[in-house]
């Protein structure tokens, strides 16, 4: 009787569980950046999404709130440095629907109302290649000045953060994400001279988490290059 009723229940749970990855393959969640706005890990995608999501950087622990209005015809947010004790706010406005060969394509700003540096506009494409399991992403932005050094964390000295945004040259950025488990995605993104990757995992259908390395070639002086990025999708 107790082998019959382990056995039932090891399948009970195996059939959950492949039910739940069915789903999970089904639903597109947006997780947020670290920046604010959704996207990968420092750079915005085309789509929009509402959720909740914290990561700490720095020494510094950060929250960070999006809503996406009108049927994700609108997206807005927050990003609030507990820490600190300072907050900036991220909008995205989508311009042309994804269908076919045409990709999403996006306006937005970040940073706005940032004690650190100035606002930050940018333009953004994104296209899922289902044959290839691929979402890349390639966008244009126009960085915000520096407003006060002493507030960007995760530099290991002032001079790093003044030297970082004063030598921005890069202004085009360029992402992807793979996924090659219902479960798991690899992503990847090019800006600012800079290198990132990651694991993404999502064990729950409105639960991500990233598993963030930023500067994988080693070009800023930062405190911390690996970060845990959890983000709780509202499913809207």
């Amino acid at each position: 009787m107790m082998m019959n009723y382990k056995k039932k229940t090891f399948i009970c749970i195996l059939v959950l569980i492949s039910a739940l990855m069915v789903f999970i393959q089904d639903l597109k969640a947006e997780p947020s950046s670290l920046l604010g706005p959704t996207g990968l890990i420092n750079t915005p995608s085309a789509y929009t999404g509402s959720g909740f999501g914290y990561y700490s950087s720095g020494g510094s622990t950060f929250y960070k709130l999006n809503y996406a209005l009108f049927s994700k015809a609108i997206e807005t947010g927050m990003l609030y440095d507990k820490t600190g004790g300072t907050r900036s706010y991220n909008l995205k406005l989508p311009l042309i629907s994804e269908s076919g060969y045409m990709p999403q394509v996006a306006l937005g700003a970040y940073n706005y109302k940032s004690q650190a540096v100035g606002q930050t506009n940018y333009i953004v494409l994104s296209k899922y290649v289902d044959s290839l399991g691929l979402t890349l992403h390639m966008g244009y932005m126009n960085n915000g000045g520096l407003k006060d050094a002493s507030k960007l964390v995760n530099y290991k000295t002032i001079q790093d953060a003044i030297d970082d945004v004063k030598n921005k040259s890069g202004k085009t950025f360029i992402g992807l994400e793979y996924s090659f488990f219902p479960m798991f995605a690899i992503i990847g993104e090019y800006q600012n001279e800079a290198i990132n990757g990651g694991l993404r995992f999502k064990p729950l259908p409105v639960l991500t988490l990233d598993y963030d390395i930023i500067d994988l070639k080693n070009v800023k002086n930062l405190e911390k290059k690996r970060i845990l990025n959890f983000n709780f999708s509202f499913g809207f």
